[in-house]
């Protein structure tokens, strides 16, 4: 029984550990394409200072709710850096190919210059933001 319990275990790892890899490669593909037309306040910000941060999040995720005070205080000292609910901006979500939270894509000069899966330090955050 033991046997069989050990199996499914690692089954159950193998298949998150590929699903994990699956998102991180699709993350990087995103990197360099040309963002879509998502909401005019962000473009602004886009025309205005060249980059902006998004942060997507769920409140239910417990990696999220680590990293969304970070979001917070980095957003107190910069004006380009949006949070999105996933569940209320899906559609946003999905035009940007977001496939789990937390993500934060790094937007410059129209492009998605890079996508970050799972939590940052502030000291990331900052370095992104400069």
């Amino acid at each position: 029984m033991t046997t069989y319990f050990g199996i499914a275990l690692t089954a159950i790892l193998l298949a998150l550990a590929l699903l994990q890899w699956r998102m991180a490669r699709k993350a990087k593909k995103m990197e360099g394409q040309a963002v879509p037309e998502i909401e005019p306040e962000i473009e602004q910000k886009l025309r205005e200072r060249g980059r902006a941060l998004l942060y997507f999040y769920s409140p239910n995720c417990a990696p999220c709710r680590a990293m969304t005070p970070r979001i917070d205080q980095a957003a107190t000292r910069h004006d380009n850096v949006f949070k999105f609910d996933v569940a209320q901006s899906l559609e946003i979500a999905r035009k940007l190919g977001v496939m789990g939270t937390p993500t934060t894509l790094l937007i410059a000069d129209g492009r998605i210059a890079q996508v970050n899966l799972g939590i940052l330090s502030e000291k990331r955050l900052e370095e992104l933001l400069a």
